[in-house]
């Protein structure tokens, strides 16, 4: 059974992207931008358009207002897949010298928008499975009468248990699929659950070590910029606390659009050198030349 390298993958993630940061910047900058310009205007216009449909009292009127979020997200999906497919390549050794502007249109973002778009198809179904379950544990535990706290522990048993299952499914999938999708030239979700066998905990410890301190850079500017009030205050909203919370959130949106825009080089460089590195290595154990 092979091994992914953990410390040899971090510290390639690490090297490429402070080694080649100027590259990734003009591989990346312009597919981000439009991502995060697009992102602005759509959730301004969901907000309007949900606070409309509250107010008028038209249920319709809202679900049209969450179709423009689904809208974007498929174009912002795609979007990505320029991102992964170049900032891949220059991992992978595939691609060599400098960027000042990059915009992949050619087959490969398509090939990885696909594998991205059936990735998020698959986690969704597999998402909204544990959380139906899981509120129908709570709603069964309502009637129990004296049994009630063993359903409710029964019940957080059971979504851990599926919570720790959808992690496992989702970073075995995720973890080698831009590189499979590069390097190969083919959209498969099995390729990398098979080249990453008994490799999950490898697998986190290197998300862990290289994607976790960006994202509690940017949870903590979240909580800078809303306040934690935002957050306890909307653990179960009323449709009235939506709509406040969603004109709250536009008011931030300047804000962390552009914390996530700076950000954007360092998540690609070091996510996507870790996978690459780690898809070298698989590769080259289970395939020798």
């Amino acid at each position: 059974m092979n091994k992914v390298p953990v410390a040899r993958s971090i510290g390639f993630a690490y090297r490429f992207t402070f080694g080649q940061f100027g590259t990734i910047i003009g591989l990346i900058w312009l597919p981000v931008l439009l991502t995060t310009l697009l992102g602005y205007f759509v959730m301004n216009g969901y907000a309007a358009a949900f606070a409309q449909a509250v107010a008028e009292d038209n249920p319709g009127a809202a679900g049209q207002a969450g179709l423009l979020l689904i809208g974007y997200s498929i174009l912002a999906l795609f979007f990505y897949s320029m991102i992964y497919v170049a900032v891949s390549r220059q991992a992978l050794g595939l691609r060599e010298g400098g960027a000042v502007v990059h915009l992949e249109l050619g087959p490969a973002a398509w090939r990885m928008f696909g594998a991205l778009l059936a990735l998020t198809i698959m986690l969704a179904f597999f998402y909204v499975l544990l959380l139906l379950v899981g509120l129908g544990i709570v709603a069964a535990s309502q009637s129990m009468g004296s049994a009630r706290q063993p359903v409710a522990i029964f019940g957080l048993a059971v979504f851990f248990i599926g919570f720790c299952a959808f992690l496992f499914v989702a970073v075995r999938l995720a973890f080698l699929l831009a590189p499979v999708v590069v390097a190969e030239g083919r959209v498969s979700l099995s390729r990398g659950w098979a080249l990453t066998r008994g490799n999950f905990w490898r697998l986190l410890t290197i998300l862990l070590a290289t994607l976790l301190p960006l994202l509690l850079i940017f949870g903590g500017a979240e909580l800078l910029i809303f306040g934690p009030q935002y957050f306890a205050a909307n653990a179960h909203p009323t449709l009235a606390q939506r709509v406040a919370h969603l004109q709250q959130m536009n008011r931030g949106l300047p804000l962390l659009y552009g914390l996530s825009f700076v950000m954007s080089p360092f998540l690609s460089g070091l996510g996507l050198g870790a996978s690459a590195c780690a898809y070298r290595a698989l590769r080259s154990d289970a395939e020798p030349a």
